[in-house]
């Protein structure tokens, strides 16, 4: 094991492409889904795939944690937790999903002789200006893609970006929560049947298409953030740059009712949103690569980006 058997304050490996921390390792992450014991019938749209209104069914955990086997620590692993599981090694980090009026208003059929025609040939380098209005759709025989410009939201302090990508910022109190901006795209989730270590959860493997992109936190939520929002402390590795854990999802309903009161409009990101973060563009076990499991407490590609238990 690499964890000394605790968690870690959050940044302590490195992050993906998208700038996202401790996505594999550290804790376990809730996310919106209830539990399905494998994709058949899963929504393709990245939305949460939720299955009644009862309270005791099962919601998805997502990435493993300090206390996991390194098998657990793989982009696709899932498994399922009871909704009111407290435990050590089980925290959440937040999405907050953008949607632009000027892109929906956009997306509606201009008037006749209004849109503009460009003909792109294969292997050319066509060029156009780029339209003046907040918001233009661009149709073609394949897709259909919405482009809106996105400026500093209501909620955030601070926005730039950097080599990873877009970011922003908001405080609660004395304390700063950074957010990636995650863009749309398309992704396969799940895994591949031979993928080492997998298992039958994680198939079978399917196209799922996020139409809009969506804020997500780069770290887990820590004990700094939870502490100004709820004045308590749950966890049992007390630091504020750690990550909150032994919380369970009422806590987390309690938490987002209360942040939300600043306009922040939070949310668990769906499991399809955790894993197309997670993988950042990538489709192997890691997002920096395969995974090789060596021997006992042996996985040299894991060290470099997650805290994580024994084999």
């Amino acid at each position: 094991a690499n964890s000394a058997e605790q968690t870690h304050p959050v940044k302590g490996k490195a992050a993906n492409a998208w700038g996202l921390y401790d996505m594999l390792g550290n804790v376990w992450e809730w996310c919106a889904d209830h539990w399905h014991e494998s994709y058949a019938g899963a929504p393709i749209d990245g939305t949460a795939w939720t299955a009644s209104d009862e309270p005791g069914v099962g919601r998805v955990g997502r990435g493993g944690a300090w206390l996991s086997l390194a098998r657990f620590v793989r982009a696709a692993y899932r498994y399922g937790i009871p909704p009111d599981v407290r435990i050590v090694d089980l925290g959440f980090r937040c999405a907050r999903v953008y949607v632009s009026p000027a892109s929906q208003a956009a997306a509606e059929p201009g008037p006749p002789g209004a849109a503009a025609m460009l003909r792109l040939e294969r292997g050319g380098e066509d060029r156009c200006p780029m339209p003046r209005a907040p918001a233009f759709r661009i149709d073609s025989d394949r897709e259909r893609l919405r482009f809106s410009r996105l400026t500093q939201p209501d909620w955030a302090t601070s926005i730039g970006r950097d080599r990873f990508g877009l970011w922003a910022t908001f405080e609660i109190g004395d304390v700063s929560q950074k957010m990636r901006w995650i863009p749309p795209g398309r992704f396969i989730m799940g895994s591949p049947p031979d993928e080492p270590e997998r298992w039958n959860a994680e198939g079978p493997q399917h196209e799922v298409t996020l139409g809009q992109g969506f804020w997500l936190f780069d770290t887990p939520c820590t004990q700094a953030l939870w502490s100004a929002v709820m004045k308590d402390n749950p966890s049992q590795f007390k630091t504020a740059t750690r990550p909150v854990e032994q919380v369970d999802c009422k806590r987390i309903q309690e938490f987002l009712k209360r942040v939300n009161e600043k306009g922040l409009g939070l949310s668990p990101p769906s499991e399809a949103q955790w894993e197309y973060a997670c993988r950042a563009g990538t489709t192997t076990a890691l997002y920096t690569g395969d995974i090789k499991i060596l021997g006992e407490h042996n996985v040299p590609a894991l060290d470099p980006i997650a805290w994580y238990g024994g084999n």
